[in-house]
Formats: C-alpha cells, sequence, structure tokens
C-alpha cells in the first residue's frame, strides 16, 4: 500500500511505502546557493555568461532567499514538534548551512559524510568542490561538536581529497567516487544506522538518483530506500 500526505505547504512530508524497520529516512535538499539562481537563469535564457558564472563558484554558501528557507523550515518543525535523532549533511558549505539553520534545536547529534557530495565534473565542478575539514571547522566552529569520524582524507580508504585543478576551479577537495559507484554503499550504511528518525542533508543531483525525484530547496520528504 502506498500512501501519500502533505502536512503545510512550507513543510512537504511524502511517505512513498509504509515500513517496519527501524530507522525512517527523511531526506532534505539544501537551500538556495548563490550558483542557483545563475545556473537557472542562465538555463531558461540560454545564457552562456550566466551559467559560467554559476559554475566557477567554489563550494557556495547560501542566499539571503536561502536562508531564509532554512530558518523557515526550522520554525516549521518546532511548531510541529517534529524531532530528528541523527542528522547527516554533506560538507559542502550549503548543505552545512542548511543543516545548522534549520536543525538546530530540532536534530540531536549531526554528522558530516562525504558520500552525499555531487561528482566534481571538469565543466560543471566548481559548485561541486569543497574545503577540507581543517577549513570547515574554521568556517563553522559547530562542527567541533559533530561526528566527522566519516570524513577520510588520508591513506588508502580517503573519501574526501583534494583534487587537482578543473576548469572554472582550482585545486579543491571532493569524493574521489562517482554518484553512481556510491549509491548503494550510502543507503545500505543508511539503513543500517541503529536510529529511528534520520534526516539526511544533500543535492539535487544526488537525491535525484538515490530517490528517483527531483527536490526544491529546503524540501523536506521521507523516503524508504
Amino acid at each position: 500500500m502506498f500512501e501519500t500526505f502533505v502536512s503545510k505547504p512550507a513543510l512537504e512530508v511524502i511517505i512513498f511505502s509504509p515500513s517496519c524497520r527501524m530507522a525512517r529516512l527523511f531526506f532534505v535538499r539544501h537551500g538556495e546557493a548563490a550558483h542557483n539562481p545563475l545556473i537557472v537563469r542562465g538555463k531558461a535564457e540560454k545564457n552562456e555568461e550566466l551559467l559560467r558564472q554559476g559554475r566557477s563558484i567554489r563550494d557556495p554558501r547560501l542566499t539571503e532567499q536561502g536562508r531564509a528557507q532554512a530558518t523557515h523550515l526550522r520554525e516549521s518543525l518546532l511548531k510541529d514538534g517534529i524531532k530528528f535523532d541523527l542528522l547527516v549533511t554533506s560538507p559542502m558549505f550549503r548543505a552545512v548551512e542548511t543543516s545548522i539553520l534549520a536543525f538546530t534545536g530540532v536534530c540531536d547529534t549531526f554528522m558530516l559524510h562525504p558520500y552525499l557530495v555531487e561528482t566534481a565534473e571538469p565543466r560543471l565542478g566548481a559548485p561541486q568542490r569543497g574545503h577540507s575539514t581543517a577549513e570547515l571547522l574554521e568556517a563553522f566552529p559547530q562542527l567541533r561538536q559533530w561526528d566527522l569520524s566519516q570524513m577520510k582524507e588520508g591513506g588508502s580508504d580517503a573519501n574526501w581529497v583534494l583534487g587537482s585543478e578543473i576548469e572554472l576551479c582550482g585545486p579543491a577537495y571532493h569524493s574521489p567516487t562517482p554518484i553512481e559507484e556510491r549509491l548503494e554503499p550510502l543507503a545500505t550504511w543508511l539503513k543500517s544506522l541503529p536510529h529511528e528518525r534520520v534526516v539526511v542533508v544533500g543535492h539535487s543531483m544526488v537525491f535525484d538518483k538515490l530517490l528517483g525525484r527531483a527536490m526544491g530547496n529546503c524540501e523536506l520528504v521521507e523516503h524508504v530506500i
């Protein structure tokens, strides 16, 4: 049996199928970031200069609109008394900002996981290239209280590496593994988490492949994977 419901326009929760397993998984796309309006407008207008501008921004932060979206999501969650045991987020600035603004006081534990980032394609890669763990800690002091154990920058099992210079972006951090090769391990890991309610903050390209749906900025859905 399949079930769908909408609680409020600002807080859409879609349940695709009931499940008896322990963890309930919720997914949130980050709020609007600096590259998003440039790329959306560039595609609509077929304007290569706007596309280039958007694709040249390394690890963009949230826009004012994006911060407002994340804040509004938090207000909706608090109003409805919705809580989460664990939040897992991409280490990109826009996802971390969204996590802090939308889930402070709503979630008990926060964790970074590089499997949630998009693939840093050479032509599109600047917004998908991020910062080292040390740089993240400097930018967001709150991360000192987070679980960073999944961030592995060195060794044979490194999953967050300093990539070489690509078009529109100098050396910066990214996942060395394409999205397609990360999806199954990511889904298996998420389903194995010993928590009742888990929220995952990430990116449209990842959720499009993992969930099979396009997501708006700060849209919240519950999905069985």
